[in-house]
């Protein structure tokens, strides 16, 4: 599935008072206000024919990660539950210290983090290098 399918298939899901609905639910429980029901999240659904890829292969992949993302919008807007419909780029806390010199190690398949600097001599150069 390419990401110009995939978003069409999205939007045909969507439904925007459902989604009103969601929102308020949510922003008034969040608040402490009175609600009629507790709001409900269907977390990890896998709807079918929905691509999902390794982690690994999202890194180095714009298309792929955000199609991994949009599963979770997709899977939400499918089932009609009440979340609020968001996508984040799935990083993981290596990305910010390898801008500044960090060497990016994938752990697992699940996380990108990186390598140890080596030492308050390598901590130093990387601080004296500024920005």
């Amino acid at each position: 599935m390419k990401l110009t399918e995939a978003l069409q298939q999205l939007a045909s899901v969507i439904d925007a008072g459902r989604l009103a609905r969601a929102r308020a639910l949510q922003e008034a429980a969040w608040a402490h206000r009175p609600v009629e029901r507790i709001p409900l999240l269907m977390l990890n659904a896998r709807p079918p024919g929905w691509p999902q890829f390794p982690y690994r292969e999202t890194v180095d992949d714009p298309e792929k990660m955000l199609l991994n993302e949009l599963m979770a919008v997709y899977a939400g807007a499918l089932l009609g539950d009440d979340r609020v419909l968001a996508v984040r780029a799935n990083l993981g806390p290596g990305v910010i210290p390898s801008l500044f010199g960090a060497a990016p190690v994938q752990i697992d398949d699940q996380i990108l983090c990186v390598k140890p600097l080596g030492g308050r001599e390598a901590i130093r150069r990387l601080v004296e290098a500024g920005m």
